[in-house]
């Protein structure tokens, strides 16, 4: 899970498009990618003990943005579910357990300038 403390700005459409949608368009869910995470900390090598890592954690917003947040582990884990589509369950709703969630990664600081490599 990541918690950003802000707003997020995607791209607008123009407005004074009169082209039809249809169908298929409306239905569709608008993806706008957000960045790249990097844990520069992290090593398969360390010990499960050692949270070291989760002090420093980077998010890269496009190629001049830098976000430095941490990793903080929640206090009661989350449960990602969704509806399972089988026709076996005779009219009956049936729900599965995809993930469980149990850290977060927070960014409350503002984004950084950073420089192509």
């Amino acid at each position: 899970m990541i918690e950003i403390q802000g707003t997020i700005h995607t791209p607008q459409l123009p407005e004074d498009d009169d082209t039809p949608m249809d169908d298929a368009d409306t239905q569709s869910t608008a993806q706008t990618p957000i960045g790249k995470l990097v844990f520069p900390n992290y090593s398969a090598q360390n010990p499960a003990e050692d949270t070291g890592w989760m002090k420093r954690v980077y998010l890269y917003v496009g190629k001049h943005q830098r976000m430095t947040g941490e990793v903080k582990k929640l206090g009661k884990p989350l449960a990602v579910i969704r509806k399972r589509d089988t026709e076996a369950t005779m009219g009956m709703e049936e729900l599965e357990i995809v993930e469980v969630v149990r850290y977060k990664v927070i960014f409350s600081q503002r984004p950084e300038p950073v420089s192509e490599e």
